[in-house]
């Protein structure tokens, strides 16, 4: 009587096993958006019922970085499924360059969340406008009247609402308010764990100032190549946001590197991990500014290596403006003060891990003694 239970016992359980495994296949096949005949999707990480690959981005690492990791072992152009969002990520020049330059109008569109839209009045600002003329004649009102040096009068083709008027408001003070000075932060602590790079960039300023009383756009205006040298070394390791603004694929039949994207695909551009790729960049995770010295990249967005403010269509307006403001800042820093630890134990003691934020910030303030050179 005993054999004949332990018996039933072991079939009862062997098809509880095979009813598990069953179920578990079937859930992976359903939440796998690559299971999907006939289609070559992107590859990545299999989701979760619900959930999708979130659970991917679990820890204490930043999302940019833990993409990176992942883009390491599923490779440049990654499909994931964060809930219910289907989300391609890329990590690598060539495919950047397809989403916003050859294919740029099937992903010139940006996906809108509830919040972004409430915040701009209904995607009325630059950032989040749906492409078409509204986009370009705001994106004119910017470059050639607000942010550029020579600032032109000219009519727009759109009349200028206060809605308008508060949701540009709105991206140039939100932009401006974080990417700068967490650039110019980034730009410091490498400066301080660098010494003779910062030596270097204080021995240009000061020899273009000639002992003045103040550093004037005037006076440094194509100037400090090195300090440009040192900018884009600094926006290649820390670019302050480090994923392009998410776009959406509003075209079907979209292809990337010959993978199929499907129509409403969010796609987002890692250019964290572009700027640290050691395919790339040799010593890519060194502070070199030297590197630029002879490698002609610029911020026109032109080389995809380095693409701190996106490019094509839909690249920031205010780069230039922004670049303009960090070089000024960080001249007057390094002209008039001289700088070191306040513990003075040497470069190895700052802290240089990222905060996941609006923009890629120090986990620790950046503390500094400064020492009055020039009044």
């Amino acid at each position: 009587m005993g054999g004949m239970v332990d018996t039933a016992a072991f079939y009862t359980l062997l098809c509880g096993a095979l009813l598990f495994v069953t179920l578990v296949v079937k859930l992976k096949k359903a939440t796998n958006p690559r299971q999907n005949g006939g289609v070559n999707l992107p590859p990545g990480p299999w989701g979760l019922p619900v959930i999708g690959s979130i659970h991917c981005l679990l820890g204490s690492l930043p999302h940019h970085v833990t993409m990176r990791n992942l883009a390491l072992r599923y490779g440049p152009v990654m499909l994931l499924r964060l809930g219910h969002v289907q989300t391609l990520v890329l990590s690598s020049p060539e495919a950047a360059r397809e989403a916003m330059k050859t294919h740029d109008v099937a992903f010139a569109t940006r996906a809108v969340t509830p919040t972004a839209s409430i915040l701009t009045y209904g995607a009325r600002d630059i950032v989040f406008a749906p492409f078409g003329k509204h986009l370009r004649e705001l994106r004119k009102l910017c470059t050639l009247e607000l942010l550029s040096p020579k600032r032109r009068d000219g009519g727009l083709g759109i009349t200028l609402t206060k809605e308008i008027v508060s949701a540009v408001l709105f991206d140039l003070f939100a932009a401006g308010s974080e990417t700068t000075p967490t650039t110019i932060i980034w730009a410091m602590s490498e400066l301080m764990r660098n010494p003779h790079v910062m030596e270097r960039a204080q021995s240009e300023i000061r020899q273009v100032l000639h002992g003045k009383s103040k550093v004037s756009e005037a006076d440094i205006e194509d100037q400090l190549h090195y300090l440009h040298l040192v900018i884009r070394e600094t926006l290649r390791l820390h670019p302050p946001v480090p994923f392009v603004i998410p776009r959406l694929c509003s075209e079907p039949n979209s292809k990337i590197m010959g993978y199929d994207i499907p129509l409403g695909t969010t796609v987002l551009v890692n250019v964290s991990a572009i700027g640290r790729d050691k395919k790339i960049w040799k010593d890519a995770d060194e502070f070199r500014p030297e590197r630029f010295k002879d490698d002609i990249v610029d911020f026109s967005g032109t080389d995809f290596r380095f693409i701190p403010g996106g490019a094509g269509r839909r690249m920031c307006p205010g780069l230039t403006f922004g670049v303009s403001n960090i070089e000024i800042v960080l001249a007057s820093l390094l002209y008039h003060f001289d700088w070191k630890l306040p513990s003075e134990t040497g470069e190895c003691e700052l802290d240089m891990s990222e905060i996941q934020g609006v923009t890629a910030r120090r986990r620790t303030d950046l503390l500094l003694k400064a020492t009055h050179v020039y009044a």
